[in-house]
């Protein structure tokens, strides 16, 4: 009778000091504990993404490289299990939807080990006609990572739903929404719904003329860390119904409403963590957790916000949140080891040497903690 025999077992002789022989001599399968490599198919401008990803998906998985240049959807590219769609870049390969229809989705339920990196997606800005949704109805996808990408004039931007082990990272998603009223304060530069254990980091979220720059419902365990919300419709970065929303040295300003919030639907977010972040001239207020939202809200900077700074219940433990910008050094110190050496800087400001900007990028070494600059 066959069986299987773990390789390392059948050389280091945990499986018999026979085994090589006895392996090589009756062709059993030798299984290495890892998967074949994957295969890699490469798809000139003008060529079919879509059959590029249906072979690789059905080899077992793999990447599906993209060239520099601009490649024309007129219709959904339908994203399988085990592929990764590869981009030369975020400025030198870009996907153009041609109509009214979501750029890259899923091509069925519980989808695993999904990414998209490196590349463009601009749209129509037709209502729903998104830039990427990997969505189920039921049953949950498996680890799906975007990074790298951009996603603009969209009807709106990138929908991820019921997922576990998402990770967003260094992407720019903004200007995705339209002007038609039944979009205004639905349809947002980032939706995440009903996912667990979800990462966002060094994502702008700037611009949607519809919705909010982060919108969450209905997750757990979500970080989002040195992103930036400006200038949306409605709100910067929003949680509801969801149990741990870790949201640090993130920027919220210019928006139309509160730049951070956790609320509720039916039941109150609950175990927040707001850490060195920065909440400006938003039109609603600064910073907000409704009635029953729990956790803390640490070293954050809200002023020149216009309904209120801080609206936080009792139940959220406060501590060293300032309402005056110039102690904004103070709060990229929280990285520092020791208050000193470099550390990032999740917004602009004016310091003595000039103006430090943009999400992610390092400033000179500081003094000691609690500087100004």
């Amino acid at each position: 009778m066959a069986k299987w025999v773990e390789m390392s077992d059948a050389f280091s002789g945990k499986a018999g000091k026979n085994a090589v022989g006895l392996l090589l001599a009756t062709g059993i399968c030798l299984f290495t504990g890892k998967p074949a490599q994957g295969l890699d198919i490469s798809v000139p401008i003008g060529g079919d993404i879509q059959s590029a990803v249906d072979q690789v998906s059905a080899s077992g998985g793999g990447t599906v490289n993209l060239a520099t240049g601009t490649y024309v959807l007129n219709s959904s590219l339908r994203i399988k299990s085990k592929v990764t769609l590869n981009g030369s870049g975020n400025q030198a390969t870009v996907l153009q939807a041609t109509g009214g229809f979501t750029a890259i989705q899923q091509a069925s339920e519980q989808l695993d080990n999904v990414a998209i990196q490196n590349l463009s997606i601009i749209g129509k800005r037709v209502s729903w006609a998104q830039g990427i949704v990997i969505s189920s109805g039921s049953s949950y996808h498996e680890n799906v990572r975007i990074s790298n990408v951009n996603v603009s004039e969209c009807g709106a931007g990138v929908h991820v739903k019921r997922a576990n082990n998402v990770t967003i990272s260094n992407c720019n998603f903004s200007g995705n929404g339209t002007s038609v009223p039944a979009d205004l304060k639905f349809a947002h530069n980032l939706y995440i719904r009903a996912c667990n254990t979800v990462k966002v980091s060094d994502v702008v979220l700037n611009g949607s003329p519809s919705g909010n720059g982060l919108n969450i419902s209905y997750c757990k365990d979500v970080t989002v860390v040195r992103c930036e919300a400006k200038n949306n419709f409605f709100r910067g970065m929003r949680a509801a119904d969801t149990d741990g929303f870790t949201v640090q040295n993130c920027v919220l300003s210019g928006n139309g409403d509160v730049g951070l919030i956790a609320n509720s639907e039916i039941t109150a977010t609950k175990n927040i963590n707001f850490m060195a972040c920065l909440a400006l001239n938003n039109r609603g207020g600064g910073i907000q957790g409704v009635s029953g939202v729990t956790g803390s809200v640490t070293d954050c900077v809200a002023s020149g916000n216009e309904v209120f700074q801080f609206n936080l219940p009792d139940a959220v433990k406060k501590s060293q949140n300032q309402t005056t910008v110039s102690l904004a050094a103070r709060v990229l110190l929280k990285d520092a080891p020791n208050g000193k050496g470099n550390i990032y800087a999740p917004f602009r400001f004016q310091g003595p040497t000039g103006i430090f900007s943009a999400t992610g990028r390092a400033i000179p070494p500081l003094l000691t903690n609690g500087a100004n600059l």
